[in-house]
């Protein structure tokens, strides 16, 4: 990890860096950064050892990141940069998802590496994680039946307090 306290290291400059070995080394997945106006780098790399091809989303977990850029770097050295967070009207990104998803295809043997800004005004927690595009729907289900047995719940509170009322309101 790394803290550019003036915003306003490039990116060839952030490559550099990690070269001479100025990132903080971190363990774990989750890192809590707290109320800042420095821009967060991470990075890390990742290598598909299996005999097929994956679509792997990076996933930041935090909805509230105003901004966040991804620069995936693949082994010829060439560099694809896309931005995010919530600077990214939802019907520009790449997935219309409340929080901020970034997928990318692995090949059977490649390598990638990347580096992710995060800025924000808020909070910063950097506990992104990749997953596959089946763990995300998995996740989402679930999700979204937690949302849905809430609200039937609520519903039925809400019809029964309506029978009470209409059956009681003559005593």
């Amino acid at each position: 990890m790394f803290r550019d306290d003036t915003g306003r290291v490039s990116f060839r400059d952030i490559r550099r860096l990690a070269r001479e070995g100025l990132f903080e080394s971190e363990s774990g997945g989750y890192h809590k950064v707290g109320y800042t106006q420095s821009r967060v780098w991470i990075r890390f790399k990742v290598e598909n050892i299996s005999h097929a091809d994956y679509q792997w989303i990076y996933r930041a977990g935090s909805i509230m990141l105003d901004e966040i850029s991804v620069y995936e770097i693949d082994a010829d050295g060439n560099v694809n940069h896309r931005p995010g967070g919530t600077i990214i009207p939802p019907s520009d990104r790449e997935m219309m998802r409340p929080y901020h998803p970034f997928p990318f295809v692995l090949k059977p043997g490649d390598t990638r590496e990347f580096f992710i800004s995060y800025r924000g005004h808020t909070w910063i927690d950097i506990n992104g994680y990749l997953t596959t595009s089946i763990g995300m729907v998995r996740e989402e289900a679930s999700r979204e039946f937690i949302c849905a047995f809430f609200f039937g719940f609520m519903l039925c509170l809400i019809l029964y307090n309506i029978f009470v009322y209409f059956s009681l309101r003559d005593i």
